[in-house]
């Protein structure tokens, strides 16, 4: 990294901190002035509050999901999938750090749920994610399907997994899919759209 991106990225985390620094009605004036000089507040690194806490209670939703789940834990029915073509040359390292970079971003891929007297907590934690390679005969190209099956339907423990799952399959040198695969109580269809978009852009 040359030292100019290592001083702008030093520069967007200290407007990141002096953000989440300020009380609530001051943000909004805070976002309204980025907005006026030009800077996406996609661009900012994300922080963490002060003294906010990394337990949470869920959401009525996520409640609700979560129930479902208690009930039948090996079932795939809120799995959230997708998968992308990537031709040419592929540089795994670039895909591994791109993934990476886009669950740094994003609270909801970093949480895990645990339980205590009966009740359910959702976990903010360290960037975690369930990654895989495999590698498929190029004669046999029409197996991907029953692949991508599944690695979709495969169910999710969500006290124990990761609940973002990430396939490289390799069908060529020059050619691969990769899968991703996450729990509705982190996700929805939007959120997929947004992943594949933001990995794209990393």
């Amino acid at each position: 990294m040359s030292e100019i991106a290592r001083d702008l990225d030093s520069e967007l985390l200290s407007v990141s901190r002096a953000y989440v620094g300020l009380p609530p009605e001051k943000r909004k004036v805070f976002r309204s002035r980025l907005a006026e000089r030009g800077v996406a507040r996609a661009s900012l690194p994300i922080v963490p509050f002060p003294g906010q806490s990394g337990r949470f209670p869920l959401s009525h939703a996520q409640e609700r999901l979560w129930f479902l789940w208690r009930l039948e834990p090996l079932s795939a029915s809120y799995n959230i999938t997708g998968a992308v073509q990537l031709d040419g040359t592929l540089d795994t390292d670039a895909v591994r750090a791109a993934v990476q970079a886009v669950c740094a971003r994003h609270e909801s891929l970093r949480k895990r749920f645990e339980e205590h007297d009966g009740v359910a907590w959702q976990i903010v934690g360290e960037t975690r994610y369930d990654w895989q390679q495999c590698e498929l005969d190029p004669d046999a190209e029409a197996s991907i399907k029953p692949l991508l099956r599944d690695l979709s339907l495969r169910p999710f423990d969500l006290t124990r997994d990761a609940l973002l799952r990430v396939t490289l399959v390799r069908l060529a040198p020059d050619s691969h899919v990769l899968h991703f695969a996450m729990h509705h109580i982190v996700s929805d269809a939007w959120s997929l759209e947004l992943l594949t978009q933001e990995f794209a852009q990393a």
